[in-house]
């Protein structure tokens, strides 16, 4: 039930608009470095992202704690690295939300259960 509402939440208009920025910045995968945030559900139920610190590097990193109310980390990929990672699955595990992989073909979710999720094509 609850990965229900994930895949609702994380297939929104909302969250295609945040999954659409980070696109946009990433140059359309053709850049050589990923962009990356926390999307957040408000209280109001609106969908944000907190961006990640770009600092210009290959792939997007984070240190800290995850902001309150975090549904998922969203980060685009290459042009020719459409699907999740072992390391996407192994973070989306280990911090218990989803990690979203955004890309121009498709965006795709790994699960903290370790299934992937075709959120859009």
């Amino acid at each position: 039930m609850l990965a229900l509402l994930f895949v609702t939440l994380l297939s929104s208009q909302q969250a295609n608009v945040w999954y659409d920025a980070l696109l946009v910045e990433s140059g359309y995968g053709r850049l050589p470095f990923e962009r990356a945030g926390f999307l957040i559900l408000e209280r109001d139920g609106a969908i944000t992202m907190q961006p990640w610190d770009t600092r210009g590097v290959r792939h997007a990193s984070y240190r800290g704690a995850m902001p309150e109310r975090v549904i998922a980390i969203a980060h685009t990929h290459p042009r020719n690295e459409t699907r999740p990672s072992s390391r996407d699955r192994e973070v989306a595990a280990r911090v218990g939300v989803p990690v979203i992989v955004v890309t121009n073909e498709s965006v795709i979710a790994a699960m903290p259960d370790g299934s992937l999720r075709v959120l859009s094509r």
